[in-house]
């Protein structure tokens, strides 16, 4: 039995949460909007897996924790994580990290961040070294940027996105997955 753990998963990476519960015996899903989660456990059909709607705002890691463990206890062991979590909740990244971090297995972390990751200002290593520093963690991340065609600037679509998270998924091997471009910093839409 394999375990899936999508952090915002009926957004930007539904796509890529689709593709995963194909892969998985349970994708567990954390979103706020139960609507949502319930609109995606709709699409999954019993042959291609099962979700676990786990609905909660993630600002909340106290709750995040709480369900987390259950989720664990009911699902077992999460063996692949990807946690698109906003810079609002500075502190769920390592709580989920932290507890889906298992002493039996490693977990892949695949942290997927904005373009101000690539921010030639700012100071992701941090980030990146304390979710590093948990035991039984394989920390990838993935880079959100934009494309630049036409002589303008975009963002990123949310197919782009989720192709984008599902080549770092099928790419263990690379520490870091850029999507789009994030030079030159300027260009950004």
């Amino acid at each position: 039995m394999t375990h899936a753990l999508i952090v915002g998963g009926t957004g930007m990476l539904r796509h890529a949460t689709l593709h995963l519960a194909t892969q998985h015996t349970t994708v567990s899903v954390v979103a706020r909007t139960q609507q949502r989660l319930e609109t995606l456990a709709q699409e999954i059909s019993a042959d291609n897996g099962h979700l676990n709607p786990v609905a909660l705002d993630y600002r909340d890691t106290t709750t995040l924790q709480t369900q987390l463990k259950h989720a664990i206890q009911q699902f077992g062991p999460i063996s692949l994580t990807v946690c698109w979590i906003h810079s609002v909740a500075p502190e769920a990244p390592f709580v989920v990290a932290e507890t889906v971090g298992n002493e039996h297995s490693i977990c892949r972390y695949i942290d997927v961040v904005g373009s101000a990751g690539a921010d030639p200002s700012q100071a992701a290593l941090e980030r990146i070294a304390r979710i590093q520093r948990i035991p039984k963690i394989a920390y990838q991340r993935v880079i959100l940027g934009f494309v630049q065609e036409r002589g303008y600037s975009r963002w990123l679509t949310d197919a782009e996105i989720s192709e984008g998270v599902l080549h770092a998924v099928e790419h263990a091997d690379q520490e870091k997955c850029t999507v789009g471009a994030v030079h030159p910093w300027s260009a950004r839409p």
